[in-house]
């Protein structure tokens, strides 16, 4: 299958780049050549207007460039669409706790919403309503949609996949790569709030083939996917690996401060991407650490 990939100069658009050569596809360098379509370019936080003009007038560019010849469009997403992750209530059931106050502070974890009792994160599936907290997640939601509203009126067939934290080689932006920029650097990393806070962590190569499952498999035509591993991971704990694998000491300092539209809790439900495709993740947090980092040896402190 001839596929072009948008991105494909990016952190996941470059291990999608392999993955798609390594199971016999051809690249296109124009997408008017294409068979399918990979929207994969990400922004960062930062200027609005840049990120917009990336993933909404960008988008909107490619799409008006498509051939007649396309047949389906994978559009990369983010779990920051939803916001903070639902719970289980031993009172009340499931629930879904609103996204934090800027100035919220300790304690750090959600009550519920209506009894104000303690919480059980559980993992967000895709019917989960939207709780968007910043404007980088809108402009990446717009962007899902736009590829989704021409797909129905072009009669192209599109798959959204909504990844949560990539990391992996060569990651420059997150949390993967802040703390081992620090680490390197011989500082002790900050961790924002008490460090206690999770999210669900997968390895590039694993979103990578997911692009890969989601451009070709006849069943996931039309589908919004979670590809998440459903895991709950404290960033405590991502820290602790990163600093085992560099051969460092593990000293970490909790900020006490709540970074604005950061969710406590947020895992994604990948049981309907892998009952509908088969594809899992292959690759466990413990090892891809380690192979990200090739065992590489942080420089001592001076």
């Amino acid at each position: 299958m001839r596929v072009y990939v948008a991105g494909a100069e990016g952190f996941l658009g470059a291990r999608a780049v392999e993955a798609l050569r390594a199971a016999g596809h051809e690249l296109c360098a124009l997408p008017a050549a294409a068979e399918a379509v990979a929207v994969l370019a990400d922004a960062r936080a930062g200027s609005l207007e840049e990120a917009s003009r990336l993933l909404v007038a960008g988008t909107a560019r490619l799409l008006d460039g498509l051939a007649s010849g396309v047949k389906r469009i994978v559009v990369a997403a983010a779990a920051d669409a939803y916001g903070e992750g639902p719970a289980e209530c031993v009172a009340c059931g499931h629930v879904r706790p609103e996204n934090r106050h800027v100035d919220a502070g300790a304690p750090w974890d959600p009550r519920c919403p209506r009894c104000e009792g303690a919480l059980q994160p559980v993992a967000v599936r895709e019917e989960e309503r939207f709780q968007v907290a910043t404007p980088l997640a809108a402009l990446r939601i717009s962007r899902e949609e736009l590829v989704r509203s021409f797909g129905r009126l072009r009669g192209i067939e599109t798959v959204s996949l909504r990844f949560p934290c990539l990391y992996g080689a060569g990651a420059t932006d997150g949390v993967f790569a802040s703390i081992v920029s620090e680490l390197r650097a011989g500082r002790a990393p900050i961790l924002t709030e008490d460090g206690l806070q999770t999210r669900d962590f997968l390895d590039v190569r694993d979103a990578a083939r997911a692009v890969c499952v989601a451009l070709g498999h006849p069943r996931a035509a039309g589908q919004v996917f979670n590809a998440g591993t459903g895991k709950f991971t404290r960033v405590l704990d991502l820290a602790r690996l990163v600093a085992a694998s560099l051969g460092v000491p593990g000293d970490f300092r909790p900020s006490g401060r709540l970074r604005p539209g950061d969710a406590r809790h947020i895992a994604l439900e990948p049981r309907m991407f892998q009952y509908a495709t088969g594809w899992r993740p292959a690759i466990g947090l413990a090892a891809g650490v380690e192979e990200a980092l090739g065992r590489e040896k942080a420089p001592a402190a001076p």
